[in-house]
């Protein structure tokens, strides 16, 4: 997705592709028409004329390389989760701010039209005072030897937490009942994650994630006045981008321009290593990260966890 993305903007250019085998690099570099190929992650780091590296390795490895890329001088679009301990991301937003550099974590729909117009929505007012939030984003993972499903790497279908106004959930569970797994791990391998979000203004968001269910992802957001819907929320390229706005008995499709939500990100992460403002700053990732340590503990206890 991101070297494709990569040749949609003129902003950057991928120059080289690193890799623990030479071989593989340099299969991957040809491949896709890389200059330069490494056989270690820090040959790469060391070469001086690399402004920037995206880190798309296991979930595990993100916070090391991460921190070892920003002590190298680089700035970093790292693949999300940046981390699911928030001790651990808060070390490389730490490692950030001591280098200087842009730290990034690679949630790609926040940077799409669609969502921006959806935040504004909501903070104009247009479904009135928010009650309740429900989202899921399912697609079925059939080799087992995919990364997604190793729990050593923290590996997992994670679910998403929703920052509408940059807010971090007080409490995390499901029905008073905690959060539920029964079913739906398999060999240690966590495939399905469900869960309930409380936030301090009343707001409860409810979520599933699936890594055995069919493709599916829906986001619906109903306040005291009405309600929005996307039928595209995280990945747009799997349908059609547009917000179905619902509100005094009348309903209406405000139609968004499709973009591709990786080309965006890419241009954001450009301008912040220039000096311009991130979509989404780095200690946004400690909060995230403190979500997901919370959304596991009420799992591990069956019990709700104040966060």
């Amino acid at each position: 997705m991101i070297l494709r993305a990569a040749k949609m903007t003129d902003r950057l250019d991928v120059v080289a592709v690193a890799s623990r085998d030479r071989e593989r690099a340099d299969t991957f570099a040809r491949a896709h028409g890389i200059a330069r190929a490494f056989g270690s992650y820090e040959e790469l780091l060391s070469s001086p004329d690399l402004d920037a590296v995206y880190i798309s390795l296991p979930n595990s490895m993100h916070v090391d390389w991460s921190v070892r890329s920003l002590e190298a001088g680089k700035h970093v679009l790292c693949e999300k989760p940046l981390a699911r301990d928030p001790v651990a991301a808060a070390r490389a937003v730490a490692a950030a701010a001591q280098a200087g550099r842009v730290l990034m974590e690679g949630f790609m729909y926040r940077h799409n039209p669609q969502t921006t117009r959806l935040l504004a929505l909501v903070k104009e007012g247009a479904i009135g005072r928010m009650q309740f939030v429900r989202t899921c984003l399912r697609y079925p993972v059939s080799d087992t030897a995919d990364i997604r499903l190793d729990h050593s790497l923290d590996g997992g279908s994670h679910g998403p937490r929703l920052l509408l106004r940059s807010r971090c959930p007080i409490a995390c569970g499901r029905a008073g009942q905690g959060l539920r797994r029964a079913g739906h791990w398999c060999h240690g391998r966590e495939l399905a994650l469900q869960g309930t979000l409380h936030f301090s203004e009343g707001v409860v968001a409810h979520f599933d994630s699936s890594f055995i269910a069919q493709r599916w992802q829906d986001l619906e957001l109903v306040g005291d006045l009405g309600s929005v819907r996307l039928a595209a929320p995280f990945r747009v390229d799997w349908g059609r981008p547009g917000i179905e706005l619902a509100r005094g008995g009348k309903a209406e499709l405000i139609e968004i321009h499709e973009q591709d939500s990786y080309a965006l990100e890419l241009e954001n992460f450009v301008d912040a290593g220039l000096g311009g403002e991130p979509l989404l700053p780095a200690a946004d990732s400690v909060g995230q990260a403190r979500a997901i340590a919370a959304l596991y503990e009420a799992a591990e206890r069956s019990a709700p966890i104040t966060v």
